[in-house]
């Protein structure tokens, strides 16, 4: 057998391979079939190794500049990315969203604007280009002092933009250490007051370094005060002419203002008496909220009647689980202008339940003081009975919009307290228990007629029956004679308008936001099936959002 007809190639064949194993199995002793073979083959072997020896070193170097190549190649189409054929003002845009939450300076550092600046030479050109990026801060005290010249390098990028910050320092005292990172960075944020928009203190034991700022505040639009001491003066914000908005977590007993332009009051987690004090002060406010603020058996002892505020439109209040009751508030107000007006459970701590609105007659006697027409209400996340619901909603017949958000969370039963069968009943008008959507719905709850209302927003658990919901929206669709509709709810709508000409004076619903929340084991809302029934409606021009959410 030739030597060159057994050991073809670099790779041996199967055959080849059976062929050496088997010789190698039956060698023993002295014996070794055909050796003059066998070494012809071992040396044509070792010929083609040395062959494949002296070419690696070439093999390699073709590799490696496959791999340059590919490197270059890469770079080439990078530089054809759409991204690199946008404008730089759609880029700055993008940068802009992507910074939406400020630097921050405390136990971590974060800084988004420069991460941006890291990618490459020019989106570092552009974001330093752009000083909305660099103006949002917020600054703790746990600062580290490589972060001093990091704020320098921002308030010089943000350049003149308003800056809007959070200084939020409570433990730091004057006499902390010269060299203190957190004291230089403070001074370093009081000496561009003059760029202040917004701004949220929390330096109790430093307030008297704000003296340098008193009067230089001309941008200063929004003022959210953490904590101070009550018993000293502070009259550093007196002078700032466009300041509108104010939050305070403490008292307001000292606390200079220009109360009268004040529009917007916020009070967070402060005594009632605190409330009525703030908005004896501030007689222009528009729009109140009032977050976590309990109510004490001697509040408003010190007032002779109720406190008169004729410009307040909106009034927020959000209670939590360790002082659910505030009805008590009402017996203390007069708003005459008040149009919306939303109670909602804090999320965090979220109430199982409160005193109704109409205890000791404190909720119907401040609607009669004050005579105000309130157009919107909003419920969310509070624990209202069904029954206690409508009788709030009977009070309030000029409402145009209506907001009721179920409770959710682990701590509440997946129920509806609100939103149950009987409420929804009430809401619809049943013109004719013949018609399509009464359907002889029995003894009939106490009906809401609320004419004038437009918009309807509803977050519930899916355990009702999607038709319940239609037969709000359908009972409350009014349209011209000249509207048609398909032919396949011809019937439908047909009695709709028919009903309607009996009820001309309700107005149209115009908007109908639904979010339907679903567990595995209860799925009987449809929203797909809810936005089939009022499809119809939906082109007639009623503005119609069907949304679920798996809990």
């Amino acid at each position: 057998m030739e030597p060159d007809a057994q050991c073809h190639g670099t790779e041996p064949s199967e055959h080849e391979i059976q062929r050496i194993n088997t010789l190698l199995r039956s060698n023993y002793g002295c014996y070794t079939p055909d050796p003059e073979n066998i070494s012809q083959c071992l040396s044509k072997t070792e010929r083609e190794l040395r062959r494949i020896t002296d070419e690696i070193p070439g093999l390699a170097s073709s590799i490696a500049e496959q791999e340059q190549l590919e490197w270059i190649a890469l770079r080439y189409k990078s530089l054809l990315a759409p991204i690199r054929k946008l404008p730089c003002e759609v880029v700055a845009l993008v940068f802009e969203f992507t910074c939406s939450e400020p630097t921050t300076f405390g136990d971590v550092i974060c800084c988004p604007p420069l991460l941006l600046s890291s990618i490459c030479a020019g989106w570092r050109d552009l974001a330093r280009r752009i000083p909305s990026l660099w103006s949002s801060l917020f600054v703790g005290a746990a600062v580290y002092s490589f972060c001093v010249p990091l704020l320098a390098l921002h308030l010089e990028l943000s350049q003149q933009h308003p800056l809007y910050l959070t200084i939020s320092m409570p433990d730091i005292v004057e006499f902390s250490p010269e060299d203190d990172p957190a004291q230089d960075m403070l001074f370093m944020l009081l000496a561009q007051s003059h760029r202040w928009r917004e701004v949220t203190l929390d330096i109790r034991e430093m307030m008297d370094a704000l003296d340098i700022v008193e009067g230089k505040l001309p941008l200063l639009q929004v003022l959210n005060m953490v904590d101070r001491d009550d018993e000293v003066q502070l009259g550093t914000f007196e002078v700032a002419p466009s300041l509108r908005k104010v939050v305070v977590m403490c008292g307001v007993e000292g606390l200079g203002l220009p109360w009268t332009q004040i529009t917007h009051f916020t009070f967070q987690t402060v005594l009632f008496d605190t409330v009525l004090h703030g908005l004896s002060l501030a007689s222009e406010v528009r729009e109140v909220a009032i977050y976590q603020c309990p109510y004490s058996s001697g509040s408003g002892d010190t007032y002779t009647r109720p406190l008169m505020l004729r410009h307040l439109c909106s009034l927020s209040i959000v209670v939590d689980q360790k002082d659910p009751h505030f009805h008590h508030y009402f017996q203390w107000l007069t708003l005459p202008q008040l149009v919306s007006f939303s109670i909602a459970g804090d999320s965090r701590s979220p109430p199982t339940a409160c005193t109704s609105l109409f205890e000791d007659d404190c909720f119907p006697s401040f609607l009669e003081r004050s005579a105000c027409t309130i157009t919107s209400l909003s419920l969310t996340n509070f624990p209202l009975s069904d029954d206690e619901a409508i009788e709030l909603l009977s009070a309030l017949p000029a409402l145009t919009s209506l907001t009721i958000h179920e409770k959710i969370g682990p701590k509440y039963p997946y129920t509806n307290s609100i939103l149950t069968a009987k409420f929804l009943q009430s809401l619809t008008l049943h013109y004719d228990p013949d018609t399509v959507f009464s359907n002889d719905p029995g003894p009939s709850p106490s009906l809401l007629h609320l004419k004038h209302l437009h918009s309807l927003d509803l977050r519930l658990h899916g355990t009702l029956p999607t038709k319940v919901i239609a037969d709000v929206v359908v009972s409350r669709w009014t349209r011209s004679g000249s509207e048609s509709t398909s032919s396949s709810s011809e019937s439908i709508t047909a009695s709709a308008s028919a009903a309607v000409n009996s009820f001309s004076s309700v107005e149209r619903l115009a908007e109908v936001r639904i979010l339907a929340l679903l567990s595995k084991d209860d799925m009987v809302l449809d929203v797909q099936e809810l936005g089939n029934l009022l499809g119809d409606y939906r082109r007639l021009g009623l503005r119609l959002f069907c949304e679920s959410r798996l809990l």
